[in-house]
């Protein structure tokens, strides 16, 4: 008996979304991560060859991206869906960064110093630079690991992760999600320097812009999701059996809405874990939440910035009109990711549904 390979790997959701969710990326590549060790069990060692070699050329293609994820991921541990997993989940954090990186770099022709942004702990960091130097990126990530205590003081929850606290400790993965925080707020200070600059340059060229008539730039939109996740988590009494606990707080978390979306809307879709770790979970609700609040009010202003496209044109910044819209599809091409995995990977599997699904099996 066979199966199509897109009843198991759906393609790249990515359509023409200018926010897109984790699963959209994270869901098909795990388990596409996942299909070799499931095909050499059941003795398909050839085919499982193919598709690691075809993950490994997807890797590299993607050269320096994700810049927020080590390699190799967990060093000389391998868990490749997990690995994937990361990488896409960062991928799609990285997306706005990098927007606001080059359109920052656009408007410093008039305003200097934009790209150079204030962060917490790691102070002055230039974002653009993050992109373009392997050597800066490990360096500003070097301020993370020579005093991880000082960086555990100023990351919320999502830095947080994998202390324990949820039944799993794994300091390589708790460094990693410290570095996605930081990555996620650069996003939310490059925002803010975005619409300062915006404000600024309506101010600078006053009578092109009255004489246009153009709607007023958008309010920066602003949601401590940090202490509404935190709360979340002390209203759930804790509870024995400890699962229980768990349980409780996923599901408190899931039903959390933000600007009409939950958290488990954010999500993009249902992760399948042969162990369902409460922990990745909770991670996983965090994280996106976490990123859907600080690309929520450059979303707004993205959809401002195509209503006032001409003003851009007569001040000499028709640059920026590269991207905008400038969409997840658009960042994926760009840094090199197929969007559909037909070619890579054989169009039909020797196998059968309930072999390359996980039973389920939830744990800390």
């Amino acid at each position: 008996m066979t199966i199509n390979t897109s009843d198991i790997v759906k393609d790249v959701g990515c359509s023409a979304t200018l926010i897109p969710k984790p699963g959209d990326l994270a869901i098909p590549l795990k388990k596409l991560a996942s299909l070799p060790a499931i095909l050499t069990v059941l003795g398909y060692n050839e085919l499982a060859g193919q598709i690691r070699q075809s993950l490994k050329s997807i890797d590299d293609l993607l050269g320096n991206f994700p810049i927020s994820v080590t390699k190799p991921v967990f060093g000389t541990l391998s868990v490749p869906e997990y690995e994937w997993e990361i990488k896409a989940r960062a991928i799609v954090a990285e997306f706005k960064l990098y927007v606001l990186a080059k359109c920052l770099e656009i408007i410093g022709s008039i305003i200097n110093g934009l790209v150079t942004i204030p962060v917490p702990f790691l102070g002055n960091v230039n974002i653009l630079q993050l992109f373009t130097d392997a050597e800066y990126r490990a360096e500003v990530k070097s301020r993370i690991t020579k005093n991880l205590n000082g960086a555990l003081a100023v990351v919320g929850r999502l830095g947080k992760s994998f202390s324990g606290e949820f039944g799993l400790k794994a300091p390589e993965l708790q460094i990693q999600e410290i570095w996605s925080w930081f990555v996620m707020e650069m996003t939310n200070i490059a925002t803010g320097i975005l619409h300062a600059a915006f404000n600024t340059l309506i101010g600078m060229f006053n009578s092109i812009w009255i004489s246009l008539g153009l709607p007023s730039l958008v309010a920066l939109v602003t949601l401590d999701i940090e202490t509404i996740i935190e709360d979340a988590i002390a209203s759930v009494s804790k509870l024995l059996p400890i699962a229980q606990y768990y349980k409780m707080i996923i599901a408190t978390l899931k039903s959390i809405n933000i600007f009409g979306y939950t958290l488990l809307d954010l999500l993009g879709g249902v992760y399948e874990d042969a162990t369902e770790s409460a922990e990745i979970t909770i991670n996983r609700l965090i994280s996106a939440a976490k990123d859907f609040v600080v690309k929520w009010p450059l979303y707004l202003i993205e959809n401002w910035m195509k209503l006032v496209k001409e003003f851009f044109n007569q001040i000499g910044l028709g640059a920026l009109l590269t991207y905008i819209p400038f969409t997840f599809c658009s960042f994926l091409q760009l840094i090199g990711f197929p969007l559909s995995f037909a070619g890579l990977i054989p169009a039909t599997l020797p196998v059968t549904q309930e072999q390359i699904t996980p039973p389920a099996n939830v744990s800390g």
